[in-house]
Order: structure tokens, then C-alpha cells, then sequence
């Protein structure tokens, strides 16, 4: 706990104090082996809401700021002091899918949902251009990234054929799970997909759930057969994206295949590089084709 509070080490700055909720402040280490930082200080400040967020960086207070929404970057550039960067990140987007029971349980019907979304449109319209649509659960930037396999067509009338021969040519009902205001225009996207699915026969009932209360429900399997999720690769690998997704038994998977569980295992187990990429490379391939997500 004292090392939490008061933490040393050998990098580039020296901890001097942390305010919760507020502040980290560090200061420049002259003892740095690289030598001494450009900056004598650094200082990172804690600003939930996005609109003082902008406004710290507009009048100067803050020289850098994270998660510019969509619809404040055309002012953010506007401004001669300011410049917006927008590189590709590590977090995917996904309507996770049911595959143990109900429509969801026929792979059909997931592929035929994943054809129902214009996710093209999505991007475009709702996030300004700001995101690159997936075509599995591992992104760009991450270690066992396949550029090779490609996203899902938008294309209803394919859609409408594989429900038909799925059983559903009506389609079906079923509650949509969403958290609000936790990831970039979540609500919205959420109400495009209920929109764009109603068009193929899908009716989804949007349930909104405050984020403490999604995590919880997620955890205890609680969540309708829809939902929708993002996930962070913060180890920019992709066992970060299927173990605990994807792999039978696990707290967040809702689908199994013998498969994958053994290309998990084996990318888990062995430090070859090229063994590991291969293993990933099988395994999304069969992940994109089962459709246990909707890939946004």
C-alpha cells in the first residue's frame, strides 16, 4: 500500500503527488539513464466530463487531452493552437451474441445479424469517420492482427434469405442490452443497430443499463441474448480478446467450440512467435465465420 501511494522506480520522471480523483504530478528524474527529460514536469489531471475536457485544452489550461468526442473535433481544429490526432486504438466494438440458446443458437442467424448492420454507416454518420470497422475480435495493432480475413457486407436481402432458411422468415424479437454514455455515442450506435436490424425482421427492445449494473449482470450471465460491449487489448495481444471471450466456460463466453479451446491452449503455451500468430490466424478466421459477435 506505501508503494501504491509512494512509488519510485528508474524511469524518466519522479513521483511527487497524487490526488485522487484529481491529479498525478511527477517531476523531471535528472538521473534518468537516457538523460533528462524535455519537461521538468508533468502533470496528469482526472476530467471526466468531455466538454471541460475540450474546454481545458481550448483555453490553454491543458496542453494535451484523450477522447476528443466526435461531434467537438471540427472546433478543436478550428482553433490555430490546437491540432486533433486520430490513430487506430486498441479497443473493439461488438454486439456480443448468445450462441447456447434461442435464434442466436443457429449460426445463420448471427451471420445474417452480422449482414444486417451498415456498419460503414455507423461509423460515418454517428462517429465523424473516427473508427475503422473490425471483421474480428482482434484489431489493428494487436499481435495476431489477419488483415486477410474481411469485415461483413452490409447486405439485408442475404440477411432475410439466411433467416428464412434458418426458420425465422419472419424474424424474431428479442431484448438488446446497451450501457449508456460509458463508450463514445454508445446510445446512438445502439439505436442505429435496433433501426437497421428492424429492417430485416429482427425486432431488438433496447434495455439501457448504468455501467456498474451491465458489468455485474455480464459477470453473473445475466444479460439478454444481445449486447453490446467494447473491449480494451491493453496487452496488444490477442489472448487478451479470446481467452476469456471466447474460450468454453469462461465468466464473459457465451459460445463454444473444441477448436478454438484447443488453439487458445496452444497460443497460451508456447513462446514461438510464428506457432502463436498461426494458432490466431485459425482461430479468428473460425471465430469470424461462427459470428458469435456482431463486429462493429
Amino acid at each position: 500500500a506505501t508503494f501504491a501511494k509512494q512509488p519510485i522506480g528508474t524511469g524518466p520522471y519522479k513521483f511527487v503527488k497524487w490526488i485522487r480523483d484529481d491529479r498525478v504530478v511527477l517531476k523531471a528524474n535528472p538521473s534518468y539513464w537516457k538523460g533528462k527529460p524535455a519537461y521538468d514536469n508533468l502533470e496528469f489531471r482526472s476530467i471526466p466530463n468531455s466538454n471541460d475536457r475540450v474546454a481545458a485544452l481550448l483555453t490553454g489550461e491543458a496542453d494535451i487531452v484523450a477522447n476528443v468526442p466526435v461531434d467537438m473535433v471540427p472546433r478543436v481544429e478550428t482553433d490555430r493552437n490546437c491540432n486533433v490526432l486520430s490513430v487506430p486504438g486498441l479497443r473493439v466494438f461488438y454486439v456480443g451474441l448468445d450462441t447456447r440458446t434461442g435464434p442466436t443458437a443457429d449460426k445463420r442467424v448471427r451471420q445474417a445479424m452480422n449482414m444486417a448492420v451498415d456498419v460503414p454507416a455507423i461509423i460515418k454518420n454517428i462517429l465523424g469517420g473516427h473508427a475503422l470497422q473490425i471483421a474480428t475480435p482482434v484489431g489493428q495493432g494487436m499481435f495476431g492482427f489477419d488483415p486477410s480475413i474481411k469485415p461483413y457486407t452490409h447486405d439485408p436481402e442475404r440477411a432475410k434469405k439466411l433467416l428464412a432458411e434458418a426458420g425465422y422468415p419472419n424474424g424474431f424479437s428479442m431484448d438488446f442490452a446497451h450501457p449508456s454514455g460509458i463508450y463514445m455515442k454508445d446510445y446512438e450506435v445502439a439505436m442505429a443497430i435496433v433501426g437497421q436490424m428492424a429492417k430485416v425482421g429482427i425486432k431488438l427492445n433496447p434495455v439501457t443499463y448504468e455501467w456498474g449494473v451491465f458489468l455485474d449482470k455480464y459477470r453473473m450471465d445475466q444479460l439478454p441474448a444481445s449486447l453490446l460491449m467494447g473491449n480494451f487489448a491493453w496487452t496488444m495481444d490477442a489472448d487478451n480478446s479470446v481467452n476469456f471471450l471466447f474460450r468454453t466456460g469462461q465468466m464473459y463466453s457465451r459460445y463454444s467450440n473444441k477448436r478454438v479451446d484447443e488453439l487458445i491452449d496452444l497460443e497460451s503455451t508456447t513462446l514461438d512467435a510464428a506457432k502463436r500468430k498461426a494458432a490466431f490466424s485459425e482461430m479468428v478466421g473460425i471465430l469470424h465465420g461462427d459470428a458469435p459477435w456482431i463486429f462493429l
